[in-house]
């Protein structure tokens, strides 16, 4: 991978998106703070998405449902820096949480991180910070449609692959890898207009058939 594919962190949380928002930064206008202003009620009380407790705003911070860098390896570091921030700003997914289960997550799944045993402890996180498995599978699921929202797509890939098969063509390793890749993008392409042919197919029978029955 080229250098500027590796992960990192500030192109999703310090960058601007293309709104010209960051995800961090000094004052109030950052879309983190926005967004736990946004979950606060008179008292400056907010509900944490993960346990349902009711807490000072003081005490929470935002969560990325789907981690950056989990994005970022599953596709992300094919986006440019401003689509990357597009991401890393999306409320979607985010979910105010109490700050010290927000450090326990990190970069983790949140399933994998739910399973563990943090700090040699006897008992999983999940149990150890009460987190209720119910709010967790909503809130994946919200995360989840983000992300999917975010991906890079057909066309996106297709230039990607594309401009690093140019700037690499005497690497015949990863000429090889390009081709796979673009394979893979072809396949996906052609499931799609196959999909698109049936239905239309489909709803070229049911016309005739309803022509039929007028018919008859």
């Amino acid at each position: 991978a080229r250098d500027e594919d590796h992960y990192n962190r500030d192109d999703y949380t310090k960058t601007r998106n293309s709104e010209g928002k960051k995800f961090e930064g000094k004052g109030k206008n950052s879309v983190g703070s926005q967004y736990t202003r946004s979950q606060m009620d008179a008292e400056q009380n907010v509900v944490d998405g993960y346990t349902g407790k009711t807490l000072k705003a003081s005490e929470t911070s935002p969560d990325h449902i789907i981690a950056n860098s989990s994005f970022h390896k599953n596709g992300g570091y094919m986006l440019s820096k401003t689509r990357k921030a597009d991401f890393g700003t999306d409320t979607d997914n985010l979910v105010i949480t109490e700050r010290s289960i927000n450090m326990s997550m990190s970069d983790h799944e949140k399933q994998a991180w739910l399973a563990r045993r943090s700090g040699k402890r006897d008992v999983e996180n999940g149990e150890h910070f009460e987190v209720d498995p119910v709010l967790v599978k909503q809130v994946l699921d919200r995360g989840e449609a983000a992300a999917a929202k975010h991906a890079p797509t057909l066309k996106d890939k297709s230039i990607f692959y594309g401009t690093n098969a140019a700037k690499t063509g005497v690497n015949e390793g990863l000429k090889l890898g390009v081709q796979q890749a673009f394979g893979l993008i072809v396949v996906e392409f052609f499931s799609a207009a196959t999909l698109e042919i049936k239905d239309m197919y489909r709803l070229q029978i049911e016309k005739a058939s309803v022509l039929d029955d007028l018919s008859e």
